[in-house]
């Protein structure tokens, strides 16, 4: 009878233990080629509290360019928060990426950041955190392509408006 007790305490403890051990929630999104606008997000639920997360979005960039990113994590306190929530750019390929810039996501209000001069090839994002609220928590993000100009296309440009001031000059000259 004490030995029947005793596996019941145990397999009570062993269950006890499985029902608190929190996981690790990985999520992967492959965006393909960037386009002009790209968007991420994720949504953990009340019984996700405490689980660590950590998401990723892969895309390439056909030519060289600058991503603007607007990110906001929804932080109301202890009810619905992210804790530790990290959001970074690399180059490569995921697992052996090199990092390009990262910044923490808090508060409120949205997080502007700019990845200038990139150049074509694979990059992914990388969220991670701690889903701290009660009732979960939330982040979003958008990821905007500026295509940087070709050294030609400025040159030309440049030329342009050269040709414009020399143009004025003779016009001004001959009044």
């Amino acid at each position: 009878m004490k030995l029947k007790a005793w596996l019941l305490v145990a397999g009570l403890a062993c269950a006890a233990t499985a029902a608190s051990a929190k996981t690790t929630l990985i999520s992967e999104t492959d965006w393909g080629t960037h386009t002009a606008v790209e968007a991420g997000f994720d949504n953990f639920q009340t019984f996700q509290s405490k689980d660590w997360f950590y998401d990723y979005y892969s895309f390439s960039l056909a030519s060289t360019a600058s991503l603007d990113v607007v990110a906001f994590a929804l932080d109301f306190g202890k009810g619905r928060n992210l804790k530790n929530a990290e959001f970074e750019l690399f180059s490569g390929t995921q697992g052996s990426g090199t990092l390009v810039g990262s910044f923490a996501l808090a508060g409120l209000g949205p997080i502007t950041q700019n990845f200038n001069d990139l150049s074509s090839g694979n990059y992914y994002y990388e969220v991670t955190g701690q889903v701290g609220g009660k009732h979960g928590g939330t982040y979003a993000f958008t990821s905007s392509l500026e295509p940087v100009p070709e050294p030609s296309t400025t040159a030309l440009l440049l030329a342009g408006v050269g040709l414009m001031v020399l143009t004025a000059r003779r016009r001004g000259t001959k009044s």
